[in-house]
């Protein structure tokens, strides 16, 4: 295990975490969209900065070691929710 880790509840993780900002739970890929630009453009939209935390796991009987994103650690930096609702698409009475 080198010094770029840490354990936490038995698991290890990578300690360089990645930083994603989701819009109304979908992901922004373009490193453009910032938790603030975000807010400022979409103002009818849920925004969530989080930093994900990569599982670490050692390679066996020499495997290279690897990342895993299957079961990250995710810890919400800043949350942003919409300044008004947005009912069009609910079905009727779910508002």
């Amino acid at each position: 295990m080198t010094n770029e880790t840490f354990k936490k509840d038995g698991k290890t993780y990578w300690a360089k975490p990645d930083v994603h900002v989701l819009v109304n739970g979908m992901r922004k890929l373009s490193p453009s969209y910032t938790f603030d630009v975000c807010c400022e453009e979409m103002e009818l939209a849920d925004v969530v900065e989080q930093e994900v935390y990569p599982q670490y796991h050692l390679g066996k009987d020499g495997e290279e070691d690897y990342v895993s994103y299957a079961d990250p650690l995710v810890f919400v930096l800043r949350k942003r929710l919409s300044v008004a609702k947005d009912t069009r698409y609910l079905p009727r009475g779910a508002a």
